[in-house]
């Protein structure tokens, strides 16, 4: 029996093709970008995290520094006309003095009105001389390092936030409403005042988060209604003086690294509240 044997052809060891080449090059350039947006998610959170903190720490000294003023003698009223809206009936610019005997604040020029009068607890178009305030280093807002700025001592001028434009980064608040509308408040001191824009940072007034949810807009928010004047009821819209009671909003806005940012510290300042 005669046995033909078949010639058998070798299996070629082939390379990989132009083809397989371009496609392993965007698998592998897919994987890296998706590595980097990750890494790149992560640190901007990561810097959102560590802003808001600063923020948030920044409204806390605040709000700790009128106690701190509170404990040296001031009163509440005496805070309100140092911090807050001045010229509600337009009346005339308030200059505020501490007298250093009694450490009561009085008002030279025009007066910045009474707990009667007023048409609304909306802040008016000037504020105080510190109702508005740099966070971080800068204090004078100079672009200089002064003498006791250095608050880490570093030796190098920190500003931690990056501000947004025309816009104040630290503004004090204070509800003078006993029955407030969040939406009312928040003052850009010497801008136009427009609503029209669902925006917070893009509204003035900006809204002042009263109860932490972060809507800026609710009507008598918790703890509200208060009375602010001791006069037995919580009617009033426009209380200036009398103050038995004094709520406060400290609002931090900045330049987020996904846009605008805002922090915002509520807290009930009374003639106790320093002890």
């Amino acid at each position: 029996m005669t046995t033909t044997a078949q010639a058998q052809t070798p299996v070629r060891e082939r390379g990989m093709t132009l083809i397989e080449a371009c496609v392993a090059v965007m698998v592998i350039s897919i994987a890296i970008a998706a590595a980097l947006e990750v890494f790149a998610t992560h640190r901007r959170s990561s810097r959102l995290a560590e802003e808001r903190r600063a923020a948030f720490q920044s409204a806390v000294a605040k709000v700790d520094q009128l106690r701190v003023i509170l404990a040296n003698g001031v009163s509440l009223d005496g805070v309100f006309q140092l911090y807050g809206p001045l010229d509600y009936a337009n009346t005339g610019t308030v200059i505020p003095e501490i007298d250093p005997t009694t450490g009561d604040v009085y008002s030279t020029g025009a007066s910045s009105g009474n707990s009667s009068g007023g048409s609304a607890g909306v802040p008016a178009a000037t504020g105080a001389a510190y109702a508005t305030f740099a966070v971080g280093e800068d204090a004078n807002n100079n672009g200089a390092l002064d003498l006791g700025e250095d608050l880490n001592g570093n030796g190098i001028l920190d500003v931690f936030l990056t501000p947004l434009e025309s816009r104040p980064m630290g503004t004090v608040t204070f509800i003078t409403s006993e029955k407030p509308n969040e939406s009312d408040y928040g003052n850009l001191y010497g801008q136009p005042t427009s609503i029209a824009s669902f925006n917070w940072y893009e509204r003035n007034p900006f809204g002042a988060d009263i109860n932490g949810n972060r809507s800026m807009s609710d009507a008598i928010p918790a703890p509200f209604p208060l009375d602010l004047n001791g006069d037995g009821d919580t009617d009033d819209t426009a209380v200036t003086d009398g103050f038995q009671v004094l709520p406060v909003v400290v609002t931090i806005q900045w330049e987020g690294p996904y846009g605008p940012e805002r922090v915002d510290h509520f807290a009930v300042l009374t003639k106790e509240s320093h002890e």
